[in-house]
């Protein structure tokens, strides 16, 4: 049975939140899904903007992935939203705009993996942006950077899938 025909097309990221109501990324906009499975458009409230990854923080803000431009940080409670654009030189700031995933860990650390940056983390109640880089010069700078999928274990281990070095393990500790 194919849900929201009529409005969901292109279906990027699916997020269950805390309260159990499942949240869809499209290819122009953040919708929520009622109690009939009808979807509702909950962000942007004006134009449109794909959102290709979803993550909550435990104060129950939505990260949003949005391509090329960045994250944004969104309340689904009141409606309100603080982007977070790159700025490709300037050290702990959002290093990419091409966000391919993210992940919430169990400290409560926001973990943004880019297309060619490899991952970033901060903390969602404020804080810089720190990297995690593959900077072994043996392999393709941007090829071991374009980090697909993050996993996180019930040790606290980060398993990243990238393009040139497949499956890494990373241990944040």
């Amino acid at each position: 049975e194919r849900v929201g025909a009529d409005v969901l097309d292109d279906v990027a990221a699916l997020l269950v939140d805390h309260a159990h109501r499942l949240y869809v990324g499209s290819y122009d906009g953040l919708y929520r899904l009622d109690e009939r499975g009808t979807p509702r458009r909950v962000w942007p409230t004006q134009g449109t903007h794909a959102v290709t990854a979803l993550a909550e923080d435990a104060g129950g803000r939505l990260w949003l992935a949005v391509p090329h431009e960045g994250l944004v940080g969104f309340d689904p409670e009141h409606g309100d939203e603080v982007w977070i654009k790159p700025e490709r030189n300037l050290p702990g700031t959002l290093p990419a705009a091409l966000i391919t995933n993210l992940l919430v860990d169990r400290s409560g650390l926001l973990w943004i993996a880019t297309g060619e940056r490899g991952l970033a983390r901060m903390d969602p109640a404020g804080s810089i942006f720190q990297s995690v880089v593959d900077q072994d010069p043996a392999h393709d700078a941007i090829a071991a950077n374009n980090v697909h999928a993050i996993f996180e274990d019930a040790s606290g281990g980060l398993w990243i899938g990238t393009d040139e070095n497949g499956l890494k393990r990373y241990d944040p500790a």
